[in-house]
């Protein structure tokens, strides 16, 4: 593993103890996952296939064929990487994986750059603005955002090899939902009744990994929302996070 540190986003990683540190918060990753942030810096602006990630990481051993998608979604949560928008780490399709070459600083001192003003800020000054205006006028105002439980993503393919995979998707649907900040997420055990419950299916479509996403209304007993992200495993965080771009927003609410 490379000794010198890099700077990822807003973090400063060093491969040598596999450790990234911001503004005195530090983050221990676990081996594999340090060694594949590693090989991507090492390799920063080139695409890493799955078959190198393979062999330098699990030594060329055998695993599970969801090995690798499992350790860039955990690399992604640690990172704070939105998957619809993959500015850390990007999915290059049906090739493998990138780090993308401006998010790294040529000299390991350099500081981090000021992260980016999330979307959800200019919704939510709007929402501000428009609720300011509306009381003073006088009007009725609906909630801006409705509540929302997610009751996780179930692995429905038969196959226990994929729980890892199903644990996996679920981490990226609640990362992208909370980045789009239109539904305020419950959390686990809160007596608070939610607008929505989300669910989610891992199932086999076409011999390969695919993700049934549904939104069901409790008040109502209807389904609101669904969508199918079908595949294959490299493409189903940024097939998720267009689906769930519809979810909570305005119009029809049904996807693919």
């Amino acid at each position: 593993m490379d000794s010198a540190p890099v700077i990822i986003g807003t973090w400063r990683f060093d491969p040598a103890v596999g450790e990234l540190a911001r503004d005195g918060e530090r983050l221990r990753l676990e081996d594999r996952t340090a060694r594949t942030l590693a090989l991507l810096a090492r390799r920063r602006g080139e695409v890493v296939s799955q078959a190198e990630i393979v062999a330098e990481v699990w030594n060329g051993r055998s695993q599970s064929g969801n090995s690798v998608a499992i350790v860039i979604s955990d690399l992604r949560k640690a990172l704070g990487d939105d998957s619809r928008a993959q500015t850390c780490i990007e999915t290059v399709t049906k090739r493998g994986y990138r780090l993308r070459e401006a998010d790294l600083a040529s000299s390991p001192t350099a500081p981090p750059s000021s992260p980016a003003r999330p979307p959800w800020l200019v919704l939510v000054a709007a929402v501000v603005l428009l609720a300011a205006l509306t009381l003073a006028a006088g009007w009725a105002l609906r909630p801006a955002q409705p509540t929302a439980r997610i009751e996780g993503v179930a692995n429905a393919t038969g196959d226990p090899r994929y729980d890892a995979l199903s644990r996996a998707v679920e981490s990226v649907v609640i990362s992208d939902l909370k980045a789009r900040g239109r539904l305020v997420l419950l959390a686990p055990g809160s007596p608070r009744r939610p607008d929505l419950v989300i669910r989610g299916r891992l199932i086999l479509w076409s011999g390969h990994p695919a993700v049934e996403l549904t939104a069901l209304d409790p008040k109502k007993g209807v389904t609101a929302w669904a969508a199918l992200a079908p595949g294959p495993e490299d493409a189903l965080p940024g097939q998720i996070g267009h689906d769930l771009e519809s979810l909570g927003a305005p119009g029809p609410q049904t996807s693919r």
